[in-house]
């Protein structure tokens, strides 16, 4: 296997099967050094995780070592970016989505771990509370919303596009 570029990260095959992939993302304010680690089942999967990384970076360094968990960003989002231009009933909308099927299921999750397998098992807790297709559906598209604002993960995005076909 060839030598990985200057900021590509690094990758490699753990003991126990899963694929590890490691990235410095530059250095804070006090000098220490960002680092962000992923984990996959498979070497794309890691890699396309890293490359994720690496685009979130170059658009906004802020929000991937930020701490806050997908409640936290999703009330930011609620405050500052849905209240100034939409209408009252999108607002309406959004704030039942997030509160009711959204941050009671992944609210918990930190911003930077967010990934498919996450979504998939929400979906299916909704599914399994007994919520509608249609309730999934505009659940998924507020969390899309919220999330292509970001300028999230496209992984995460794509995913959430996967399941609005499939809801």
């Amino acid at each position: 296997m060839s030598k990985r570029g200057n900021g590509e990260g690094t990758i490699y095959k753990r003991p126990d099967g899963r694929w590890r992939g490691r990235i410095s993302l530059g250095r804070d304010k006090t000098g220490k050094r960002i680092q962000e680690t992923v984990y996959g089942k498979t070497q794309k999967e890691v890699k396309d995780k890293l490359d994720d990384l690496k685009r979130q970076a170059k658009l906004n360094r802020k929000a991937i070592v930020a701490k806050d968990s997908l409640a936290a960003y999703l009330q930011r989002w609620l405050d500052n970016d849905v209240a100034i231009d939409r209408s009252d009933n999108t607002i309406a909308e959004y704030e039942m989505a997030t509160r009711l099927y959204v941050t009671p299921y992944i609210g918990a999750v930190k911003l930077r771990k967010l990934d498919g397998e996450h979504l998939l098992a929400w979906q299916s807790a909704l599914k399994k509370d007994g919520h509608s297709d249609n309730t999934r559906l505009r659940s998924i598209r507020t969390l899309r919303n919220a999330l292509s604002r970001l300028g999230f993960f496209q992984s995460v995005l794509a995913t959430l596009s996967e399941m609005a076909w499939v809801a």
